[in-house]
């Protein structure tokens, strides 16, 4: 059977699934653009489209008696979806999810999610897994709500934003946190004034850089960490991951432009291989890169695979 193709996509969940299983799915997932605002769950109404987000966050919001009795409950962004009711055969749930930072992804609809999860159980329990996770993430933000500061609550936001945006500036309003929060906007307002006082963040006109992200997760004081370190149990960024990525590279005959000088001398203080040594004499004895960046692990795989394959299309 053909490799299904996965160039495109960043979602952490559709990546950890199998080929077996990706290749029952990805015929059903649709490109979508998600903008600001756009509504993919309602409150109390079958979940007809499930999300897979490539970018970008979404909220899910709990819904009391009234507009004010509304509170976030958690966010969701590359490393899961949404729609988690139709996934445990509930067909709907009483909280909205909407993005908060608009993106990128592919949806489902829940007739043909049921169809691919009946044939596979594996696929089922890779989602149901991600259910776990988000329902830890659910209990700490009960947690932070009941026993954090509003410092500390806003540190752990912070941080949960950006490990799904990837960049260090945060479109961000202070009305925007506060009803995120649920505090008042001046309470907000003080508390990103501490903040950048103590050099953690700086802050713009609409927007928050995260400035030293381990004085930030200092400042969480436990609320942040627990339910990250669960979901890299259950989805870790194994070296698999990483050689997925160098099998779509190799898959695909028009290489990215950024590496498409694969002779170029490396980066200083490059402890890969030897440069240019051909693969097959090519000696791993360099010195052990635990320490190095993921990304950089990843490079030095994807430069080895292209070396063979510019090799292949010299001949």
């Amino acid at each position: 059977m053909e490799r299904p193709v996965r160039s495109g996509l960043r979602n952490r969940l559709l990546g950890a699934m199998s080929d077996a299983d990706f290749a029952l799915i990805h015929s059903h997932l649709v490109p979508v653009r998600l903008d600001f605002r756009k509504r993919l769950q309602s409150a109390n109404r079958r979940v007809k489209a499930v999300y897979f987000p490539d970018s970008g966050v979404a909220s899910v919001v709990a819904i009391g008696g009234g507009e004010r009795l509304q509170a976030e409950v958690g966010v969701i962004g590359r490393e899961g979806m949404t729609g988690l009711a139709s996934v445990l055969g509930a067909e709907r749930s009483p909280c909205e999810v909407f993005m908060q930072v608009e993106g990128d992804g592919h949806c489902i609809t829940t007739s043909h999610l049921d169809d691919v999860m009946s044939e596979s159980p594996t696929l089922s329990r890779t989602l149901l897994l991600f259910v776990h996770t988000f329902v830890v993430q659910a209990s700490y933000t009960a947690l932070a709500n009941a026993k954090g500061s509003l410092e500390e609550r806003l540190a752990r936001w912070l941080l949960m934003a950006q490990d799904r945006i990837d960049a260090k500036e945060l479109v961000l309003t202070h009305e925007f946190l506060s009803l995120m929060l649920g505090v008042r906007r001046a309470g907000v307002t003080v508390a990103l004034q501490h903040y950048e006082t103590q050099g953690l963040i700086g802050t713009g006109r609409g927007s928050v850089t995260i400035e030293d992200r381990d004085g930030l997760e200092e400042a969480a004081n436990g609320l942040y960490g627990a339910p990250e370190a669960e979901y890299e149990r259950l989805f870790p960024k194994s070296q698999l991951s990483s050689l997925q990525q160098v099998l779509t590279l190799i898959n695909n005959p028009h290489p990215p432009r950024s590496l498409a000088r694969i002779d170029a001398p490396p980066p200083a203080g490059w402890c890969g291989p030897e440069h240019r040594a051909p693969p097959e004499v090519r000696q791993r004895t360099h010195t052990p890169v635990d320490f190095l960046p993921l990304r950089f692990r990843i490079a030095q795989d994807v430069m080895a695979a292209l070396r063979v394959r510019r090799r292949g299309w010299a001949r």
